[in-house]
């Protein structure tokens, strides 16, 4: 399926030119519940679950993404104000986990049953956020950073047929430069043409601009 990753024209230009894709860590992450949905009143709860967060920031890298391109909070928000971009890419719906947006802590129990009964919502669970950040529609795909190279701490992900970029938008206020970002599109695999996106002018939604 198609997923798209908001970025800053800066960041996105050196993905574009690297072909990689910087990995979140969780210690990374803009939100400090990230791993922590339950009720952590219990000391030896808390302390559980702050052990096994710090050992997962050390062993898994995340790249976040959207269903869609066209939301303008998201823009707004990861694509520095309509100034950076969204690069589009093909990632197997498989590997995506849909990140549940709850209003309440969760108790650990619901943890415990679910692993019990084996079920896959365990996966989705643990990465369960506020209903206040339900706009973002997060899928996550989680990358495993054991053993992998890092440049100054910072670990990435090359495109590759896991990862299949696929379309570059450019947001209505685009800060970089549109010859630069073609040449760097139409250099990829399969010869990308960007896209230029303005504001809709029925919705406030984020749309293609007709050009000519």
């Amino acid at each position: 399926m198609e997923v798209y990753h908001y970025i800053s024209a800066k960041w996105g230009i050196e993905a574009l030119r690297r072909k990689r894709l910087k990995l979140a860590t969780l210690n990374d992450m803009n939100d400090p519940f990230e791993l922590r949905p339950y009720n952590l009143s219990e000391k030896e709860i808390r302390k559980y679950f702050n052990s096994r967060r710090d050992v997962a920031n050390s062993q898994v890298g995340f790249l976040c993404f959207c269903p869609t391109w066209k939301n303008g909070i998201m823009w707004s928000h990861y694509s520095d104000r309509h100034r950076g971009m969204v690069l589009g890419f093909q990632v197997s719906e498989a590997r995506l986990v849909k990140i549940p947006y709850i209003e309440d802590r969760l108790d650990f129990i619901e943890e415990s049953r679910c692993v019990a009964e084996g079920t896959s919502d365990f996966r989705a669970i643990q990465f369960a956020k506020h209903q206040s950040w339900a706009y973002e529609r997060e899928l996550r795909l989680t990358v495993d950073i054991i053993g992998r190279s890092s440049e100054g701490g910072l670990y990435f992900c090359d495109f590759s047929d896991h990862l299949k970029l696929s379309s570059v938008y450019l947001g209505e206020r685009f800060s970089g430069s549109r010859d630069e970002i073609h040449e760097l599109s139409v250099s990829q695999a399969n010869k990308i043409e960007p896209i230029q996106t303005r504001l809709a002018f029925k919705s406030f939604e984020v749309v293609k601009r007709r050009m000519g």
